[in-house]
């Protein structure tokens, strides 16, 4: 998962775009982006507290593993940093093209957007 400003740019966003693009296709393993707004209705603010996450550190990439808490990326933020630290953490398997291995899904986005807001409305 990704926390980071609601529309992000720039090398790192295309990096991490890199990385998704690897992985879209991998039921075993979900990429979110988390758009956290530090104005207005602060639109996920609430989740970026929960895992202490704040906009100095933007981006943030964390890997949930059922049973276990989230593991914080800390390395640069590039292609192969990235899946590597996805290859140590996750339990997912990588080929030596970066593909996962495996059986393949059919999914059409490799980014899922997040909105968890605190206002009910």
């Amino acid at each position: 998962m990704k926390f980071d400003v609601p529309y992000p740019y720039g090398e790192k966003q295309e990096e991490f775009m890199k990385v998704a693009a690897s992985v879209r296709d991998i039921p075993e393993f979900l990429v979110a982006e988390v758009g956290v707004k530090d104005y207005g209705e602060k639109e996920n603010s609430d989740l970026a507290e929960r895992f202490g996450v704040t906009k100095d550190d933007f981006p943030v990439l964390k890997i949930f593993k059922r049973g276990k808490g989230p593991v914080s990326y800390t390395g640069a933020f590039e292609y192969e940093a990235i899946l590597n630290f996805i290859r140590l953490h996750s339990g997912v398997i990588l080929n030596s093209t970066h593909s996962f291995c495996g059986s393949v899904g059919n999914r059409t986005s490799s980014i899922m957007r997040v909105v968890m807001s605190t206002n009910p409305d």
